[in-house]
């Protein structure tokens, strides 16, 4: 049926075509001398739905330019994905993609434009939503869009950018913005694309109060893998990373929860029976965590809305500073997003973890015992059943707390298991892209560290730890949190 239609409507406009150029349009006014006509627009690219106004404009004998747009003949072909007035004025069709030519008749004089309909964002983001940030220092933004096929695209390159005062900071065309020395304040960021826009708020101080703990890690080399470890743990290689900070410890309920408020509240999610799902782009619809479901595990974070009210997000007292579980691979990349940071990389994690010392396990000195870890059973100072309060063991030499045991820790990577024998030898990702939108190509999501559910032998600094994660998976794990990290500019 879609067919015939469309047949039927290509017809229609070649008939309308042939009609255009075998009648005659005579204009009245003979002193015009006009001698060529040409269409102009600013754009000749528009969004399905959207709207162009074309401009004709004769160009007399003498030189002159006239405008000759209401007394110009207009047609398109083949009106499949849009339709023009008499006045010039293109209208795409909605839902729908592709070319029409558009023609414009003045008297023998004939010119004709290319337009090009591409799909329509339904939903689009900047991100960070949320950010501190040093004076002096630079923020690169990006805007993302979610389009009415359901596709989602990074769209950074494609946005108008402004910000506003401006006095603390400017944004350039691809959204980098780069904040003023000696100033600070408020900016708002702007992002405009096709329909849409989106901003963010960014906090501008000499000295910002830290969304969280961070510790700096300086550009250098190490040793990732272990040939005595897995298979898939080698071989052992040379890799090298740009300074990079990482948190100090494993984000915890309250800053999910405050997270979770904060994103529901600027319509970046929505909560359905006790699951947390994205609303807008990178991961429109994909699942970020479970809660208020006790039957399957504890249940820590809790929402206090009713149905037709937004509410917040709460913490059970006394679990506020316990790591944040049941997490997926797409809710802890949402949180980094949010505030302007990101999952660490499996090398940054490991040189973290081992702090350049090639340490077995990510305790203070290297070893394992019951006294310098929250793993699996319950002796000596690892009185936890479950999770512990974040930092309730020593950190290791580089100051980072409970990188070996209470949560397993989610990275950045796609999994592959011989990553490690082509993994280049500077600054590695994984086997995926860095820019991810949607579903991630695997179900397999890695995770770093071990957990109060780990051996000693899954709670090495080298042990890369896998869990399998359905698209459509409605048991998020308890034991998977994670911690942020991000590039140092």
């Amino acid at each position: 049926m879609l067919k015939s239609l469309g047949n039927v409507w290509l017809i229609r406009g070649m008939f309308l075509l042939f009609l255009f150029f075998a009648c005659k349009n005579n204009p009245t006014d003979a002193n015009k001398n006009i001698i060529a006509i040409e269409i102009e627009s600013e754009i000749f690219e528009i969004y399905s739905g959207g709207l162009i106004q074309f401009s004709a404009i004769g160009t007399t004998g003498d030189g002159q330019h006239i405008d000759l747009t209401s007394d110009a003949t207009w047609i398109n072909a083949p009106v499949l994905v849009g339709t023009i007035d008499g006045n010039g004025l293109f209208r795409a069709v909605n839902l729908v993609t592709g070319f029409e030519t558009v023609f414009a008749r003045y008297g023998e004089f004939v010119d004709s434009v290319q337009v090009t309909i591409t799909k329509r964002a339904s939903f689009f983001s900047i991100l960070p939503r949320v950010n501190n940030l040093k004076a002096g220092r630079t923020l690169q933004c990006q805007a993302v869009a979610a389009y009415q096929d359901g596709s989602q695209a990074y769209v950074s390159d494609s946005a108008t950018w402004t910000v506003s005062p401006g006095i603390a900071a400017t944004v350039d065309s691809l959204g980098r913005l780069r904040s003023i020395t000696g100033q600070s304040g408020v900016e708002i960021v702007k992002a405009s694309y096709q329909s849409e826009s989106a901003t963010a708020e960014i906090t501008i101080q000499e000295n910002p109060a830290s969304i969280f703990e961070i510790v700096t890690v300086p550009a250098g080399t190490f040793s990732m893998g272990s040939e005595s470890g897995a298979e898939n743990e080698r071989p052992v290689h040379t890799v090298f990373l740009d300074p990079y900070e990482i948190g100090k410890y494993e984000v915890t309920n309250a800053q999910y929860a405050t997270y979770l408020t904060e994103a529901l509240h600027l319509d970046e999610i929505r909560y359905e029976d006790g699951f947390i799902f994205g609303k807008n782009a990178p991961h429109q619809y994909t699942m970020y965590t479970r809660i208020n479901q006790p039957e399957l595990g504890q249940a820590f974070i809790l929402y206090t809305g009713t149905p037709g009210e937004l509410g917040d997000f709460t913490v059970i007292a006394g679990y506020e500073n316990y790591p944040v579980g049941r997490m997926t691979w797409y809710g802890a990349k949402a949180f980094c997003d949010f505030y302007g940071y990101r999952l660490p990389t499996e090398a940054e994690w490991e040189r973290a973890c081992r702090a350049d010392q090639n340490l077995e396990y990510g305790t203070k000195d290297g070893t394992i015992s019951a006294d310098l870890a929250n793993l699996r059973g319950i002796s000596g100072a690892d009185i936890y059943e479950e999770g512990a309060p974040v930092g309730s063991f020593p950190a290791n030499p580089l100051g980072l707390f409970d990188m070996c045991g209470n949560v397993d820790e989610i990275v950045f990577d796609e999994w592959a298991d011989d990553f490690y024998q082509n993994s280049p030898a500077a600054n590695p990702i994984g086997p995926g892209q860095l820019l991810w939108t949607g579903l991630a190509d695997d179900d397999i999501i890695i995770v770093r560290g071990g957990s109060w559910l780990r051996s000693a032998n899954g709670s090495r600094s080298t042990a890369r730890n896998i869990i399998d994660e359905p698209h459509d998976n409605v048991v998020v794990v308890e034991w998977a949190g994670f911690r942020v990290a991000r590039s140092v500019n």
